[in-house]
């Protein structure tokens, strides 16, 4: 970045970064997806879905999924939350930021 604003005289508007390794997991527990809610200009809200590479979200979770985390079994509005499967029974758990930490311990 110092080299970009010598040359130019100020800070890139963006940097593209690229990851490369395998999906995050702990224990039997894989991410699959960060999903947040955001209002449109009507105010409905839509959930914009930022994936694992290679990992499908289903489509309940792309419409239907209105802050609900199955940890603490509490429905309210949240910045975001994280998708998770469980590699065992291959099953979805919606988990708050709050409670991750908490969940992923168990």
């Amino acid at each position: 970045i110092m080299q970009y604003i010598q040359a130019h005289g100020r800070e890139p508007e963006q940097i593209l970064v690229s990851l490369t390794g395998e999906v995050p997991r702990v224990g039997h527990h894989e991410f699959v997806a960060t999903i947040e809610p955001k209002a449109d200009e009507e105010g409905k809200v839509i959930n914009i879905l930022r994936a694992a590479p290679g990992q499908q979200v289903p489509d309940k979770f792309k419409r239907d999924f209105q802050g609900h985390c199955d940890h603490c079994c509490t429905t309210r509005y949240r910045k975001q939350t994280y998708l998770l499967r469980d590699k065992r029974d291959s099953s979805y758990k919606v988990v708050g930021g709050n409670c991750l930490a908490d969940f992923l311990r168990n």
